[in-house]
């Protein structure tokens, strides 16, 4: 095993098995390897799976494998100097309308594009295929709960199968069999070379022109034959008769080719299974999400050790808290029969409870789907889409790397999870971890790029578990827990030993301490916060022009309510696109507001430099520009939702945390789109 230092903080990937060939491949090869793992007959209809942009002809020598193609993938790959980005979710599902930039999908493309970066996509294909995304939740939900697959349900699809039967003379049954199995006949389950062979008498006559193997021509020959039968799938049918006919000694081979109706190996999205007791539905989600959280951190190796100590300012890293879980139903109540489909997979809702499961682990649930999941006796586990999903990645990775060196190729895969991903755009309910759970944090320092998480080398599912089931966190329902959910830079919140005075105040103290005092971090933790402080910024670059908001959310309530005044509980930025500065600060009060209400706020206090949008917005200017109403009315609608809602207009000096990230933003996006179209 090999590790190489790459970029700053001295990042540590280690690299797949070693290599003892330097034969090089293909994308194509590649390709065939995956469709080997991941056959595209089992993807949906309407998926988009296989090589989705390259020449299957270039030559690859290493493939980064990640959920999405995203900007954060892109440039992972390209410090890795993979050829090829393997995803799970497609580069695009509906039809692009337009190359321009700055449209996402375009600029993406034109990323690819310039780094010539091969994308191929195994989707639905391999959330189906053995060993897959279903089969992989399937096993962590067994490691977490004991959990034993009883059968499986949603869009089944079954392998189909020929049944080929072949004459061939005397003493050669063997190698025709081993051509023809060899070329992927004859397998049923566990057992390869599965054939069948009776003898009996052949006739033929060889007519003018022929070269017969025995016999003479014009004279009717009788010969010894074995009649050799066997099974293949469908899809090895091509390469099965290839295979016969070149072992094969007559110049005229007869065999016969025909459907069986057998279903011997079926695929679907969803498995159900029982528990070896009665398990309350809030336990199974406590249980389900923070064990995969614990197999991701032994799974992720990050860029390095957080700094500890008195002598440093901050501690950035990464916390893999199961905030984010959600349930719909009864927490309380108790469940033995227990479906999973992974991503968002309630569309499969009547199949699961069609099966008697009595809750389903999904991520994506959507509130009408939900319902009617609970209309039909089924209790809802939202662990999120991307928690459901992620694991997956290392374990293709790893298959990939088996394949790679069985087959003697010099091809590295690496995995990499962008967590900006992760997050979900609500908060949890009903889920709050204990406080021992809630202080776990995968530590490293992060550095100055889109966040992202190099996998290492430790192999998923080992006999041994990972966890003891004392080591899950207790459920402890509660008629409401709400909690923030990770933040975009993906560092956790830096808490001042000193709390920041109540009321109207700047930017500046946020994260300092006084001399002697050192700050700390605490993980943000699924606690409702009454009254919070919201600064906001959006800035335009031209006016129109490429535009961004920026966000920042300071707790104001008191200790005795539970708060920690003067605490960042949550930063972050978004990049618009193209708009004007009144429209970019409307909707970075929009999103401060959305997540103010997430947060389970009641009191809200909105500062902001731009004065226009603080006036509009307590009534002193009316709104006269048509297509700011719009946004004014939908902010309006946010502020109904709250106790209390006041807005103060302040200098730019006193709102430079939210400026910064907004500029910030800004710099990333149009620096990378200048650097497209300069080159």
């Amino acid at each position: 095993m090999k590790a190489e230092d790459e970029g700053q903080g001295g990042a540590i990937y280690l690299l797949g098995a070693r290599r003892r060939s330097t034969t090089k491949a293909t994308i194509k090869e590649v390709g065939s390897i995956l469709e080997d793992v991941a056959p595209l007959w089992l993807a949906a209809p309407w998926d988009r799976v296989g090589l989705l942009l390259g020449d299957p002809q270039n030559r690859v020598t290493r493939v980064l494998v990640t959920l999405d193609v995203s900007v954060a993938a892109i440039r992972e790959a390209e410090s890795l100097g993979c050829e090829v980005i393997v995803s799970h979710h497609p580069l695009f599902l509906k039809p692009i309308e337009t190359l321009a930039l700055p449209d996402p999908r375009a600029r993406i493309l034109s990323l690819l594009w310039e780094s010539r970066i091969a994308v191929y996509c195994a989707h639905t294909n391999l959330d189906v295929a053995p060993g897959g995304t279903a089969d992989t939740l399937a096993q962590l939900v067994r490691e977490a709960l004991g959990w034993e697959e009883r059968g499986i349900f949603g869009d089944v699809k079954a392998q189909e199968y020929y049944k080929l039967v072949v004459f061939v003379p005397r003493d050669y049954e063997e190698k025709v069999r081993n051509a023809i199995c060899e070329a992927g006949a004859g397998w049923i389950g566990k057992y390869s070379h599965c054939t069948f062979r009776a003898q009996g008498t052949g006739t033929f006559k060889p007519l003018e022109g022929a070269e017969p193997f025995l016999g003479k021509v014009g004279e009717i020959e009788e010969a010894d034959e074995s009649r050799l039968e066997t099974i293949l799938p469908k899809q090895e049918a091509s390469k099965v008769i290839k295979a016969m006919l070149s072992a094969h000694p007559y110049e005229e081979v007869a065999f016969d080719l025909y459907p069986l109706a057998n279903r011997m190996r079926e695929y679907a999205f969803g498995k159900v299974g029982v528990l070896p007791e009665g398990m309350s539905v809030g336990e199974i989600a406590a249980r389900v999400s923070s064990y995969i959280y614990r197999w991701l951190e032994r799974t992720v190796r990050l860029h390095g050790d957080a700094p500890e100590g008195p002598d440093h300012n901050q501690a950035w890293g990464v916390s893999f808290v199961p905030d984010g879980t959600v349930i719909f139903g009864d927490p309380q109540k108790t469940v033995k029969t227990v479906a999973l489909v992974p991503g968002a997979g309630l569309d499969f809702a009547r199949e699961a409870a069609g099966t008697g499961a009595e809750v389903i682990i999904t991520g994506d649930a959507k509130h009408h789907a939900a319902i009617e999941a609970l209309d039909r006796g089924l209790h809802v586990v939202d662990i999120g889409h991307w928690l459901s999903e992620a694991p997956v990645v290392c374990v293709l990775r790893d298959r990939l790397n088996e394949e790679f060196e069985s087959r003697e190729r010099d091809v590295k895969a690496f995995a990499f999870l962008d967590i900006s991903n992760a997050r979900k755009t609500f908060t949890g309910i009903g889920t709050r971890p204990s406080d021992a759970e809630a202080s776990r944090a995968v530590r490293g320092l992060v550095p100055d790029r889109l966040p992202g998480l190099p996998f290492g080398m430790e192999r998923p599912f080992r006999r041994e578990p990972f966890e003891t089931p004392e080591e899950y966190p207790r459920f402890e329902p509660s008629p409401f827990t709400a909690g923030p959910v990770l933040p975009t830079s993906t560092a956790t919140a830096a808490l001042t030993s000193k709390r920041a005075k109540d009321g109207v105040g700047g930017m500046a103290g946020m994260g300092q301490t006084d001399a002697g005092e050192a700050s700390i971090t605490m993980p943000l933790t699924a606690r409702k916060i009454g009254s919070i402080r919201v600064y906001t910024d959006g800035a335009s670059r031209g006016n129109p022009g490429p535009a961004a908001i920026g966000v920042v959310i300071v707790d104001k309530t008191p200790p005795g309510e539970g708060g920690r005044p003067g605490m960042v509980v949550e930063r972050f930025s978004r990049y618009l696109g193209e708009t004007t500065n009144n429209a970019a600060e409307y909707l970075a009060l929009i999103a401060g507001l959305e997540r103010a209400a997430a947060l389970g706020a009641e009191r809200v206090e909105v500062l902001s430099d731009s004065e226009l949008m603080v006036r509009q917005m307590t009534g002193e200017y009316q709104v006269k520009n048509h297509g700011l109403r719009e946004l004014f009315k939908r902010a309006q609608d946010l502020v109904a939702k709250f106790r209390k809602v006041t807005f103060t207009s302040i200098p730019r000096e006193e709102n430079e945390e939210a400026d910064r990230l907004c500029n910030e933003e800004l710099d990333r996006v149009t620096g990378e789109l200048d650097r497209v179209t300069r080159d």
